[in-house]
């Protein structure tokens, strides 16, 4: 009963966090047999083959693109929620490849030579993600290991929630709106266990991660046409950090920042089965 009220407390707080979240989360790779159980249901493979579910929501507070200074005067910035169902395969204790299902819910906002400031709002959208997870090394005596992360996401919203120029809203006769993420990680993490709690502990992380964004973003309000000028996005290098946390031995949440190349948070739960 007790587990069963954590979960649900768990599941709660991510739903709820969920409502204002965005960025590839690199997060539940600390340890990637973590949580250490043989999961909900155990066979006689769960020693070479297990198989993770979650879920993840990510905010991202702002990423900047570079631009063509002949046609926007402001930067383009990208923000909003990605909603991202994943599901992954444990190999050998080794290599963990996933692939994430989900939505996206993203804005852009720029100002032209010719228009002003634009505010481009886009309808929620379907999104996909694959990536592969590996632990590299571990300082024995010292329990810290050393993982690495790849991934690639997509998403390309076709409906326009709102439209503004200089503050005044107006009709989209045609739209581009296309994202496409990679990215790179590597980080060393420790799990630590505080007192007799053998349900529970604690993996803090932190790493280095390039990420390369392309924006093709456009709009035609009647005859105007409207280009964000957007390109990759300026920084390609960031830090980030966070924390697995183990509440069961088959279940763990996760909570992690970035910075520099972006500045966003995310939050994560992950079943082991």
């Amino acid at each position: 009963m007790k587990r069963l009220l954590v979960f649900s407390g768990v599941v709660f707080f991510c739903l709820f966090i969920s409502a204002v979240s965005f960025a590839e989360t690199i997060g539940n790779v600390a340890d990637i047999n973590y949580p250490p159980g043989k999961g909900v249901y155990s066979s006689q493979m769960a020693d070479f083959v297990t198989l993770n579910v979650g879920f993840d929501t990510e905010m991202l507070i702002e990423k900047k693109f570079k631009c063509d200074s002949a046609i926007t005067t402001q930067a383009p910035d990208l923000s909003g929620q990605y909603y991202m169902g994943r599901i992954s395969v444990t190999l050998f204790n080794k290599i963990q490849p996933y692939v994430k299902l989900g939505y996206s819910d993203l804005e852009m906002e720029w100002k032209d030579n010719a228009n002003g400031t634009v505010k481009l709002d886009m309808n929620y959208a379907p999104a996909w993600a694959v990536g592969v997870k590996a632990y590299l090394w571990e300082f024995e005596g010292m329990g810290l290991k050393v993982f690495s992360a790849a991934s690639f996401r997509s998403t390309k919203p076709d409906k326009v929630d709102s439209l503004s120029v200089n503050g005044v809203t107006g009709g989209v006769t045609n739209k581009k709106f296309q994202i496409y993420e990679k990215q790179a990680a590597i980080g060393i993490s420790r799990e630590f266990k505080p007192g007799d709690y053998k349900d529970f502990s604690i993996v803090p992380y932190v790493g280095v991660a390039w990420s390369a964004t392309n924006a093709r973003v456009s709009v035609t309000q009647n005859a105007n046409v409207i280009n964000s000028g957007a390109k990759e996005q300026e920084d390609n290098w960031g830090l980030f950090f966070g924390a697995d946390v183990m509440i069961m031995d088959s279940l763990s949440f996760n909570v992690e920042g970035r910075f520099i190349d972006q500045k966003a948070a995310s939050v994560g739960l992950s079943a082991l089965f």
